[in-house]
């Protein structure tokens, strides 16, 4: 398309220039890139000229042999510069095709990237929607417990029993004295139990003592057994004193169970 178009502005500029209409390479740069006015302007000009010359009555050959041959020489340098200067100002077809595949893959790329802007929107719109849906749901989950711990509530308020207040006419002295009789029968209930477990441990000790006894006696058989089997003073010596530290420990269990008992009764009686 470029070479068509230089080749065709290459042929128009020497009779153009016989005609002597003002036409140069920049001219035709101007007409080739489709500059506002160019070719109007190059189109009156033509016109007068031609008006002119139809006036004077002469042809195209006439004019031509009219010119001097020096002149005719330069008119060809000229179209040879003008061929050139020409090439340079309009771009190859290579040139021209890869702007044109570069404006395809520019408009290409415009319009991904108007796509991704669409959908990156329509992300931010989804989001926002799944935002406000959440944000509504907690809204509604917040209420129902609420409510529902309302209902809650009123039903532990009316299953709460009401205690009735003590009647007036009761005075702080016949409360006091009720309070006294109360632990007074308290008093005297642990008293009772406490003479009971005293007989119990009582029966108990005899039973233990008359065992006890028995026990001895066998021991004192077995020890003179032993005695007279085993001459040895010092198994003797422990035997007996294995006794008494058994005597002992039960004289101690005893005086601490009744000290228990009576620590009690003191701490009841104070309340």
């Amino acid at each position: 398309v470029s070479s068509a178009k230089l080749n065709n502005f290459s042929r128009l500029e020497p009779t153009l220039r016989l005609l002597g209409v003002q036409f140069d390479q920049n001219v035709a740069h101007n007409i080739i890139t489709e500059k506002p006015g160019a070719a109007t302007k190059l189109l009156y000009q033509l016109y007068t000229v031609l008006q002119k010359k139809k006036k004077s009555g002469l042809t195209g050959v006439e004019m031509q042999t009219m010119q001097p041959l020096t002149n005719t020489r330069l008119q060809n340098m000229k179209s040879e510069a003008f061929r050139d200067r020409l090439r340079n100002l309009i771009p190859r077809q290579t040139d021209f095709n890869l702007m044109r595949v570069t404006h395809r893959f520019q408009e290409k790329y415009k319009h991904m990237e108007e796509d991704l802007v669409h959908m990156h929107f329509e992300k931010l719109e989804n989001f926002q929607k799944v935002k406000e849906e959440q944000r509504c749901f907690n809204i509604e989950k917040q209420r129902w417990n609420r409510s529902r711990q309302n209902e809650i509530m009123a039903k532990i308020q009316a299953a709460i029993i009401q205690i009735p207040k003590p009647a007036s006419n009761r005075t702080l002295k016949a409360l006091d004295a009720q309070k006294m009789m109360k632990k007074k029968k308290e008093a005297e209930d642990v008293a009772n139990e406490i003479k009971k477990f005293e007989a119990l441990i009582k029966k108990d000790l005899q039973a233990k003592e008359s065992a006890s006894k028995t026990s001895l006696d066998t021991a004192g058989q077995t020890t003179t057994d032993l005695l007279n089997t085993y001459s040895d003073d010092d198994y003797i010596k422990k035997i007996q004193k294995r006794l008494e530290e058994d005597a002992f420990a039960r004289e101690q269990r005893e005086k601490r169970r009744r000290r228990l008992l009576m620590d009690q009764l003191i701490a009841h009686e104070a309340q």
